[in-house]
């Protein structure tokens, strides 16, 4: 019945014995289904669309707790609300909130929150017990929001084999995100023969939203060539590892001893 129209998710209800499939091909089809029944061969009640010109992908129905509405999650940034029972649109919801595909978007148990996600990188919950159901902007309770935190590779440039220097590097991480971050450790890796190193390694490092993380290094080259090691910043959320390079040269003749 669906040929190649793939079926990204499918959502029942048992109490009015309705199912939706929400497909890649922009179409949610509404049954009315009866699980005790396996023999009789069932066709949409309804088909909808959240654009019947471009169709966008629907990712996920969803039925609320009595099956009086239908949920739909679309691939165009929009959240739709149907009446099954129909098929006629109710409204929009979450207007605004998602610049990308909507992943899911589910009412709680009791229909008091609506939960959305998204390929922008953020969820959001939405308290529900206003009445009607108009959400813009400013009914959304908070977002969950993918951490971005850039790190940048690090190069020490060059320094006597034998000697050591000292060199301020800014920025190394950048804190893209929306919210703040919190850096647990900072650890050298791969750092064999203590080349590199941390000349003040901070107690505790919070980066505000924008802020930047500098570090004073020390590198001290043991030999000749191209050193290398690895950062790696940890988060309660993960890690984000970067690359730390140096250049170990000769020193300079007259540092060498005179031979007579």
């Amino acid at each position: 019945m669906f040929g190649n129209n793939h079926i990204h998710h499918f959502s029942f209800h048992p109490e009015i014995k309705k199912l939706a499939a929400a497909s890649h091909l922009g179409l949610i089809f509404i049954f009315n289904y009866d699980p005790s029944d396996t023999t009789t061969k069932v066709y949409p009640s309804f088909v909808l669309a959240h654009d019947t010109i471009s169709y966008p992908a629907i990712n996920t129905t969803y039925f609320n707790s009595n099956g009086s509405w239908l949920i739909s999650a679309g691939s165009d940034a929009r959240v739709l609300r149907w009446n099954p029972s129909t098929g006629e649109l109710i409204d929009s919801i979450a207007i605004g909130e998602h610049s990308n595909s909507v992943t899911t978007a589910q009412f709680s148990f009791d229909d008091a929150m609506l939960l959305t996600s998204s390929w922008d990188t953020t969820a959001k919950i939405f308290n529900r017990t206003k009445l009607g159901l108009q959400i813009d902007t400013t009914d959304c309770l908070f977002s969950i929001i993918s951490p971005q935190v850039i790190a940048n590779d690090v190069d020490l440039g060059a320094a006597f084999i034998g000697f050591s220097k000292d060199t301020l590097v800014a920025p190394i991480l950048i804190n893209q995100s929306k919210a703040k971050v919190e850096i647990e450790d900072i650890r050298i890796l791969d750092n064999v023969n203590q080349e590199f190193n941390i000349v003040k390694k901070p107690d505790k490092i919070i980066l505000n939203p924008n802020d930047t993380l500098s570090l004073l290094l020390n590198f001290a080259p043991v030999d000749f060539g191209l050193r290398k090691a690895k950062f790696v910043f940890s988060f309660k959320w993960g890690q984000i590892s970067t690359n730390l390079i140096g250049l170990g040269v000769p020193p300079p003749l007259d540092n060498y001893p005179k031979c007579y």
